[in-house]
C-alpha cells in the first residue's frame, strides 16, 4: 500500500488529510528556483527564466488536472447518492427523475476520471524530464518517456528505469500496451459502452453501483471490463509508484541542493491539504495513516 500518497482518516475524528508527496518535491524546487532571493542552496544550479516558466507551467497543469480529477470523483459520488430504490409501491416523479439523471451522469464521470488520469501521467512525464540537465528526455508522453528509459537509454538513470519496468502495471491498465487496450483507449477508440447495475441502500451513502465496459474492443473480440474497481486499482498502484518516485527524486534534487529535501518521517513532508467534513472523492484514493508515513523512514 502507498505511504506518501493518499487520504488519512484520523481515528480520533480529527481532520482528514490528503498527501501527495511528489507535488511537494516539485513545489520545493519551484520555490528554490522561481522566487528571487529564495535560492539559499549554493550547490543548486540556477535555471534560466525560460526553464523556470516551463517548470511552473507544467506544475500548474499537474495541479489543475488533479483538481479536475478529484472534482469528477466528487460528482460521481453525488450522482451515486441520488439513486433511489425503484421497487417501492409508489415512486415520486422527482425520485425517478433523479435516479435517471444519476444513471446518465455516472458513465460520464467515470470516462472523465480515466481521461484525467491519462493527462496526469503525461504531466508527470513533463515534470520528470525537467529534473535532468539533459534536454534529450522525452517530455510529451509518459509512454514515450517510459520506452526511452527502459529500452533506449536505461543507463541514463538505472534506478528510475527499473521503477518504470517493474511498477507501471497501473499505466498498462489505464493506457494499454502492444498486446492489450487500456481502459482509456477502450472508451476513446473501442466500440464499447458503459453498462450499470445498481442497488439502492437504506441511506444514499450505502448506494452501490456496479459499472463495466461492454462491447467490441477489436474485430471479432468482445470485452467486458469492470470500471470502478479497476479505476481504484489504477489509483492505488499509481500511488505506490509515486512513493518510489518521490523517494528517488527527493534524494536526487536534495543532492543538487546540498540538503535533505524532505524528511519522510515527518507527515508534513507529504501533506498537500487538510479536508473539512465529508470528501466525496475519497472512493478514488487509497487510505494511508500518519503511522505508515513515519514508519517508512
Amino acid at each position: 500500500m502507498p505511504r506518501f500518497h493518499g487520504l488519512t482518516t484520523p481515528a480520533n475524528g480529527g481532520k482528514s488529510e490528503f498527501h501527495f508527496g511528489v507535488r511537494n518535491i516539485f513545489d520545493a524546487l519551484k520555490i528554490a528556483q522561481a522566487f528571487p532571493g529564495r535560492n539559499k542552496y549554493p550547490t543548486l544550479q540556477p535555471w534560466s527564466r525560460s526553464q523556470i516558466e516551463k517548470f511552473v507551467t507544467a506544475l500548474g497543469k499537474l495541479e489543475d488536472t488533479f483538481g479536475k480529477l478529484a472534482r469528477t470523483a466528487e460528482l460521481y459520488d453525488v450522482a451515486r447518492c441520488r439513486i433511489v430504490d425503484l421497487k417501492g409501491p409508489t415512486i415520486s416523479v422527482e425520485s425517478l427523475a433523479a435516479t435517471q439523471q444519476a444513471l446518465r451522469d455516472i458513465p460520464l464521470h467515470l470516462d472523465c476520471v480515466l481521461l484525467y488520469l491519462r493527462i496526469l501521467a503525461d504531466c508527470l512525464a513533463n515534470l520528470t524530464s525537467q529534473l535532468y540537465p539533459s534536454d534529450h528526455v522525452p517530455f510529451r508522453s509518459f509512454r514515450d518517456q517510459m520506452k526511452w528509459f527502459t529500452r533506449s537509454r536505461p543507463e541514463f538513470d538505472t534506478q528510475y528505469a527499473e521503477m518504470l519496468r517493474s511498477h507501471t502495471n497501473w499505466f498498462t491498465t489505464l493506457a494499454g500496451d502492444s498486446k492489450t487496450d487500456g481502459l482509456r483507449d477502450l472508451i476513446v477508440h473501442g466500440m464499447v459502452r458503459t453498462e450499470l447495475l445498481f442497488q439502492a441502500g437504506t441511506t444514499p451513502a450505502e448506494n452501490r453501483v456496479h459499472s463495466f465496459l461492454y462491447g467490441i474492443a477489436a474485430p471479432t473480440v468482445n470485452t467486458t471490463r469492470t470500471l470502478e474497481a479497476s479505476i481504484q486499482q489504477i489509483m492505488t498502484e499509481l500511488c505506490e509508484f509515486l512513493d518510489l518516485y518521490a523517494i528517488h527524486f527527493a534524494a536526487k534534487v536534495g543532492a543538487e541542493m546540498g540538503c535533505e529535501l524532505l524528511n519522510w518521517a515527518d507527515p508534513r513532508s507529504s501533506l498537500w491539504f487538510p479536508i473539512q467534513g465529508e470528501y466525496g472523492a475519497q472512493w478514488l484514493f487509497p487510505s494511508i495513516t500518519t503511522h505508515d508515513i513515519a514508519a517508512s523512514s
